[in-house]
């Protein structure tokens, strides 16, 4: 896939120098695939100090408590599973920006934002300002445009990074009243009894055909086990009241799913030590290892999936109970 540029610009980042760790400045450029930290006078995008790939973000966030901040900036934060990567301006619209491109460029291509252009320095697009210039008289010769009819209150959203989770609500807490709904379907579970179906624990390249669509009731990023190669690999996965499909975080088809009439147990686990928000799903032919990057994720993965195999049981058993009456 093509390296696309998403967003760039100076911005200080707490880093190790010759007198120890402190605030450097640096050039970043955020693709769709990295972020990348150049010296400012640095004019090669191949030549950089560092990186960080984005399929290994698990969380993005404002931080308001850095120990490292001094009065008068804002900061902001990125994960990875083994590190926290702290960065600052003294803009708070600039950090704002940077937060919202960056949880932008974690989702699949399919499911990104249009976001504002930024207001930074961009070293490739920067010779396109001319001709922005001739576009913009040609446009001030043209008969003004009748008024169009106002559009209905739309209030604006931000998206949210927890756990690995996308969450999306309003910018204003003054509208999350309003926001709530219409948006508050997410975990509602369907009284409907499951459909029969057969046992499926395998690729969806063997299966060759894709579940219906459904109502999502969680989705997110995870990590997961390989079933060969036991490699640890970032999945995104979607919870509907059937079956739990992931995929690879690029890639909008399905890698795999887990049929959820065969699962007998979600729980946590201890099977490997250093994964420390590690659970297992058992089905009749596998366990499935996954882990999460928060203990609130992981307990709201287990109870949801628990939640729709205790409904199933219940859904099956009434009917068990009619049949023999």
């Amino acid at each position: 896939m093509e390296e696309e540029l998403l967003h760039s610009g100076e911005l200080e980042k707490w880093a190790s120098t010759a007198r120890g760790r402190t605030y450097r400045r640096f050039f970043i450029r955020l693709t769709n695939k990295r972020i990348r930290w150049h010296l400012p006078t640095e004019m090669d995008d191949k030549i950089f100090l560092g990186q960080l790939e984005v399929n290994r973000i698990v969380n993005v966030q404002i931080d308001l408590k850095s120990e490292h901040n001094a009065a008068g900036y804002s900061v902001f934060v990125v994960k990875d599973p083994e590190e926290s990567h702290e960065f600052r301006s003294r803009s708070q619209k600039i950090v704002e920006e940077w937060v919202q491109h960056i949880k932008n460029a974690t989702l699949p291509k399919t499911r990104r934002k249009k976001l504002e252009e930024s207001t930074n320095r961009d070293r490739i697009n920067s010779s396109n300002s001319n001709t922005s210039k001739c576009s913009s008289n040609l446009s001030s010769s043209e008969p003004p445009q009748p008024p169009q009819p106002p559009t209905p209150h739309k209030p604006a959203m931000v998206t949210e990074i927890i756990g690995g989770t996308h969450i999306e609500r309003p910018s204003d807490p003054t509208e999350l009243d309003k926001a709530e709904k219409t948006t508050n379907t997410i975990l509602i579970m369907n009284a409907e009894p499951f459909s029969n179906r057969p046992s499926v624990d395998t690729d969806i390249s063997e299966s060759g055909s894709e579940e219906p669509s459904s109502p999502i009731l969680r989705e997110g990023y995870l990590i997961k086990q390989g079933q060969k190669i036991k490699s640890w690999r970032r999945r995104w996965f979607t919870l509907s009241r059937s079956v739990l499909i992931y995929r690879d975080e690029e890639d909008t088809s399905e890698k795999g799913r887990i049929c959820l009439s065969d699962v007998s147990l979600v729980k946590r686990s201890d099977r490997y030590p250093d994964k420390k928000f590690l659970f297992e799903i058992i089905t009749k032919s596998r366990t499935y290892y996954v882990t999460a990057s928060s203990e609130d994720e992981l307990n709201s993965w287990t109870e949801a999936i628990s939640n729709i195999i205790v409904s199933s049981n219940n859904s099956n058993y009434d009917a068990a109970s009619l049949g023999s009456s």
